[in-house]
């Protein structure tokens, strides 16, 4: 708390101090009519692996609609390899403000960089609800002079054309979209999309064979993790891993992230046979062994959205009403949710029965 405190504090004083410096007349999205965009630059520059998982669908619009362009996409280092091998991205530029910070002329070459590429749209992806001083200020300091985002807070000062937030609640993805829509038209809405190779693949199915998981197991990922109140007890996870053991033959694969390390200690002493540990995994090797479960269940987390962009049906566990934002629902994945924020075992186990019949009648069907 005390943290966000300072955040917020330092905001306000570099907003202070910028607010005379910046600033510009707003333009009209009849501004784009004619311009070539020959090089087009997204910024979701944060510390949160969902968000950047999240703007994959924005991204494949964006090439559909300009195609020749070449894409650039800025975003935190720690979750740069998520867009990796993805086609509708042609650069992947790194940002690691920890590092700007303790090295200020790093970024001032940084920007030195960012401004020989002659961007001819940059488009702010941060949050809707408010200003991402981050995000406005890198897509300000691309020195694009076209510069998309939502109007929200003092965006003005960065952004010139500004897209009127709307009324209706959306998902985090339309969200997105709706900026492409106000200048460009109907949008295609696809799925979220992280890219793996074969290779990658390969790799994730050995290792799991040497675990001891057999092809024709029925293999269940469950990820412990989850900030704040968005974290289900661990003593829930282990009922349900148990559950799944003993009532659905499943073999259990626990993935964990650095801030787990606690949590997953409370497994370790458990001598349940089915019960696997994975160890500490990189984004893309956890996105590979994702692949190879045949479901994952989990809370609001960054790896419930990556095992949907790597197509693994999921079960996601929501104690705060946000999942019509950020969860995803239809026959591959389900969302458990109660007012009272009170998710039972029973609960989650009444989904994964549903999900189990959803998927065998989509596979007679296919």
């Amino acid at each position: 708390m005390r943290l966000k405190s300072l955040e917020k504090r330092g905001k306000k004083i570099a907003l202070a101090l910028l607010r005379p410096l910046l600033g510009g007349s707003p333009l009209d999205r009849e501004a784009l009519a004619g311009r070539q965009l020959k090089r087009v630059l997204v910024v979701r520059q944060d510390e949160r692996l969902g968000n950047v998982i999240l703007t994959t669908p924005f991204l494949e619009a964006l090439r559909r609609i300009l195609p020749r362009a070449r894409i650039s996409a800025l975003v935190s280092s720690r979750f740069a390899d998520v867009l990796r091998g993805n086609p509708n991205v042609d650069e992947i530029i790194s940002f690691d403000k920890r590092q700007f910070i303790r090295h200020p002329w790093r970024f001032a070459i940084f920007l030195r960089k960012m401004s020989r590429k002659a961007f001819d749209l940059a488009i702010d992806c941060g949050p809707v609800d408010g200003l991402s001083l981050n995000n406005a200020l890198l897509t300000y300091l691309s020195r694009a002079p076209l510069r998309l985002g939502y109007l929200r807070g003092e965006s003005h000062l960065f952004l010139n054309l500004l897209v009127p937030r709307g009324k209706e609640e959306k998902s985090e993805i339309d969200y997105h979209l709706d900026l492409l829509r106000f200048c460009f038209g109907q949008i295609h809405r696809s799925r979220v999309k992280v890219c793996i190779s074969t290779e990658e693949r390969q790799r994730a199915v050995r290792r799991q064979r040497d675990w001891g998981l057999l092809e024709g197991d029925r293999v269940v990922g469950m990820h412990i993790g989850g900030r704040g109140q968005k974290r289900w007890p661990v003593v829930c996870f282990a009922r349900l891993a148990q559950r799944l053991i003993q009532d659905y033959d499943a073999k259990v694969v626990l993935f964990w992230g650095p801030g787990e390390r606690q949590a997953i200690r409370q497994f370790e002493g458990r001598s349940l046979e089915g019960l696997f540990i994975a160890p500490p995994l990189g984004v893309r090797d956890l996105a590979s062994h994702l692949q190879s479960c045949d479901l994952l269940i989990s809370g609001d987390t960054g790896p419930m959205h990556l095992a949907m962009a790597v197509g693994t049906p999921t079960i996601a566990i929501f104690l705060v009403p946000n999942y019509q934002r950020y969860g995803a629902q239809g026959p591959r994945n389900k969302i458990v949710y109660r007012p009272e924020g009170d998710v039972s075992v029973d609960d989650v186990l009444a989904a994964f029965r549903g999900l189990l019949l959803a998927l065998a009648e989509d596979s007679v069907g296919a």
